[in-house]
């Protein structure tokens, strides 16, 4: 997992990586290959190659498919974030109808690593060859996201105490709680000063919607408002989260949840 962002140090002629935020990137073939060594998959042909029908192949693409986060049991397949992962036009609707239609007719009763393998051979059927060596990023789960509301909690030294009285106000209440959205932003890989919003990270994270070249256009004139506005670094990353990924997104739901479950002791 690469941790990008990242300072570079030589001790002793090793090259050492200090990662400044959490976001995670990965390539398929690494994901593959981590899924054979924790399957105990005696089958190393499976790296590089694409994958067959039998149980040990779809099950090897099923670990693949979660670990680059495109897959969960609960909610299947997840496409947003998985167009980065094709060479295929995200924005040809007519890959996106035949993808849609090849999933719809995926029958929900099968073996959870079947079903998951029919969802990855919809996609590469109609969508396009998969990026095999090429790192991208991997969407957050919930518990990774929990980390860093802990994470950004021990830097911005918010007590415990405070923690719950973020989570029980809206979050543009206090300085607190936006500098502590700032912090998320930052350390999921999502926002700098000195860069701005990564616009593609925020789209595969948080979007509702399938259309990044609408979401792109929307954020955007939001951003370019933001700029022209007189807002402290708190108030300016906060306003991010709260105006500009407000329609099509589920930013603000999934940080406030975040938030909530490390304020109420059920986070990391």
């Amino acid at each position: 997992m690469l941790n990008l962002l990242a300072r570079t140090t030589f001790l002793g002629g090793v090259i050492v990586l200090a990662a400044y935020h959490n976001a995670n990137f990965k390539s398929t073939n690494s994901a593959r290959q981590e899924c054979v060594l924790y399957r105990d998959v005696q089958n190393l042909t499976l790296i590089g190659t694409r994958f067959r029908s039998d149980l040990e192949s779809t099950c090897v693409c099923r670990c693949e498919l979660i670990k680059i986060g495109l897959w969960t049991d609960a909610l299947g397949h997840l496409e947003i974030p998985t167009m980065q992962f094709y060479n295929g036009d995200p924005n040809n609707l007519t890959f996106l109808e035949n993808v849609r239609e090849c999933v719809s007719e995926i029958p929900p009763n099968l073996d959870l690593c079947y079903r998951a393998f029919k969802y990855y051979k919809c996609y590469v059927s109609y969508f396009g060859d998969v990026n095999l060596d090429l790192p991208r990023f991997v969407p957050s789960t919930d518990l990774q996201q929990q980390q860093t509301v802990v994470d950004c909690a021990r830097i911005l030294q918010i007590s415990h105490q405070d923690l719950r009285s973020i989570a029980a106000t809206p979050l543009l209440e206090s300085t607190q709680s936006k500098c502590l959205l700032r912090c998320f932003l930052i350390r999921q890989g999502f926002f700098s000063d000195e860069a701005g919003p990564n616009r593609t990270r925020l789209f595969a994270q948080f979007a509702t919607v399938n259309d990044e070249r609408s979401f792109r256009y929307s954020f955007g004139k939001c951003y370019q408002r933001l700029q022209d506005e007189s807002w402290d670094r708190c108030s300016f990353a906060a306003r991010i989260v709260t105006d500009c990924l407000s329609y099509t997104s589920v930013a603000l739901e999934q940080i406030s949840a975040a938030i909530g479950a490390v304020a109420h002791g059920g986070g990391c």
